[in-house]
Formats: C-alpha cells, sequence, structure tokens
C-alpha cells in the first residue's frame, strides 16, 4: 500500500525539473523522492518518508539507515516517523528503541533537525490523546550552508483536516532575486569646506581622554 505521496503547482514545473525517482534506492511505497532540478543541474532531492509501526516492535527503516546522502547534493528529509527521541519529543515520551540508530545516522549524514522546540505535531482526534512530535524535517549541512532553506513552520490550518499537522518548508532558488548580494554602501563625502571641522571630530570621538564627553557636530 502506497503511503507517501508528493503533489507539485503547475507552476514549477515551468522553470524546474520536477521527477519521481522511482529508481533511487530509497524509493518504495513509504518513500518517495523527488529530484528538483533547475538549468539541467539538481538543485534539491526531496525524501517523504513514512515509517508505520511494526507490531512485533521492530521497525523497517533499515533501507535509509543503510544508505549513505550524498553531502554536496542538497537534501531535505521529512515525514512521518513515529518516532520518539530526546532530540524533539515532548517530555514524559519514551524513545523508541530504534531512535538512537536513527540520529546516528542523521548526525553521520549531516543533516540538522528543522522542528521548532516543544511543538507538537500529531494532536489526536480524541480528548485523551497526548500530542507528540513524530512528523520531523531535516535537512543537511549542504542546504542549510546555502541559505536556500526556510524555517520549518508547523500549520494545523494547513492540514486538510488530518490529526497531523502540515509541515511547510521555503526553498529560495538560488536565482531568485531576493538572494542576490546587496549593492555596496557608496560611502559618505564631505564638501571640502567642511573639511577641518570633520576632521575635529573624528578626532575627538577617536582620541578623547577616558571619560571625556563626545561632542557630538550637528
Amino acid at each position: 500500500m502506497c503511503k507517501a505521496l508528493g503533489y507539485s503547482k503547475r507552476g514549477l514545473t515551468r522553470s524546474h525539473s520536477l521527477t519521481n525517482t522511482v529508481t533511487h534506492p530509497l524509493s518504495h511505497s513509504c518513500s518517495l523522492v523527488l529530484e528538483l532540478k533547475d538549468d539541467a543541474s539538481t538543485t534539491l532531492w526531496i525524501i517523504n518518508t513514512y515509517y508505520a509501526v511494526q507490531p512485533n516492535g521492530g521497525h523497517t527503516l533499515h533501507h535509509l539507515l543503510n544508505y549513505k546522502i550524498d553531502d554536496q547534493t542538497l537534501t531535505v528529509l521529512i515525514g512521518d516517523f513515529n518516532t520518539h527521541a530526546p532530540q524533539w519529543s515532548l517530555l514524559g515520551k519514551t524513545p523508541s528503541h530504534w531512535a538512537g540508530q536513527f540520529t546516528d545516522w542523521l548526525d553521520t549524514n549531516l543533516f540538522s533537525l528543522l522542528n521548532l522546540d516543544e511543538t507538537p505535531t500529531w494532536l489526536g482526534s480524541k480528548a485523551t490523546d497526548q500530542p507528540s512530535v513524530i512528523d520531523l524535517g531535516f535537512a543537511n549541512a549542504a542546504a542549510l550552508m546555502s541559505g536556500q532553506i526556510g524555517e520549518l513552520q508547523v500549520s494545523a490550518a494547513d492540514a486538510l483536516a488530518s490529526d497531523h499537522a502540515a509541515l511547510l518548508i521555503i526553498f529560495t532558488p538560488l536565482n531568485n532575486i531576493a538572494l542576490l548580494p546587496a549593492s555596496a554602501p557608496k560611502g559618505y563625502k564631505a564638501e571640502a569646506k567642511y573639511h577641518d571641522a570633520w576632521t575635529a571630530a573624528f578626532h575627538a570621538a577617536y582620541h578623547r581622554p577616558q571619560g571625556a564627553p563626545l561632542d557630538t557636530l550637528l
């Protein structure tokens, strides 16, 4: 049964190539690997994973934990991991027995948690349900260093009636004008007739005796 889905706005495919890479080692019914390209070069990998808790207490994350992420490729790992760990769980939650393996793998592959502290992502549908953090978002060092990944937002309003909150992350392409560096300041040019006044003011500011008041030039 398919547990991982992906949707794209039509406008995205006008400027980017978005491919569901079904041949990727991490791609299967519970893991979707999307490759976003711009001008024929890989821009971002989005790995959407759903982990179903096993009734026998085991786990099915072996395909993920045995895979090495390319540390040069911008990668976002996001999904419902149904996993409790001290790094993100609310107080009182018992860590999942595979949590240590999972967090070690995250560290090895240079992933950082994007979730905000103490912000539940599963709210439950009954009054007796205890909120928890099981929907998680991670970005690797390549994605964070590029400055293209924004803060993760948790939104119950965008959850489409699910008891899981929606996780929202903004990705900004490098060719976006918002990332262009600001123009260098042009500096100041004092009029020649005020040369001596400016010189005296700067001299007083940077060479005045300890504790002496600073005269302000208006």
